[in-house]
């Protein structure tokens, strides 16, 4: 097996010509890997915090439909979860930060809820990550 980074820095190992894609977060003392044949991969865990600016940071890194969405419940669990699903489709894309984060739909893309600890919250993207939803109707 031989394990080197790409040009963003993550790791890909290989073996006997097969890609092997891994992904890892950590938060606190919770941990979060993950590993994929072929197929790129990426996951996160972030620990849920209050914050005093958390309506203006919803506002700078969420889409119009993720605020919308936020705004129906607006606590720091359930922007925790967007935010989370967002690094994981960041880490798919091979993206990471800094990014545009209001350009990354978490409510449209191929990204799922993982099972955390109290307190966390964690998702995995896996597969070719499409383009955010508001940018596939300005393409069509």
């Amino acid at each position: 097996m031989t394990v080197r980074p790409d040009s963003n820095g993550k790791p890909h190992a290989s073996c006997d010509g097969r890609e092997l894609f891994v992904s890892w977060s950590h938060s606190d003392a919770v941990a979060v890997l993950a590993f994929s044949w072929e197929t790129p991969i990426g996951v996160d865990v972030e620990r849920v915090r209050s914050r005093r600016n958390l309506p203006e940071l919803a506002t700078s890194c969420l889409t119009p439909g993720e605020l919308a969405y936020w705004q129906q419940r607006p606590t720091a669990a359930r922007f925790t979860r967007l935010w989370a699903r967002k690094e994981a489709i960041l880490k798919v894309r091979g993206e990471g930060f800094p990014a545009l984060l209001d350009t990354v739909c978490t409510l449209r893309e191929p990204v799922h809820d993982l099972v955390a600890p109290p307190g966390y919250r964690a998702a995995v993207a896996v597969g070719s990550v499409q383009l955010p939803y508001e940018e596939r109707l300005n393409h069509a």
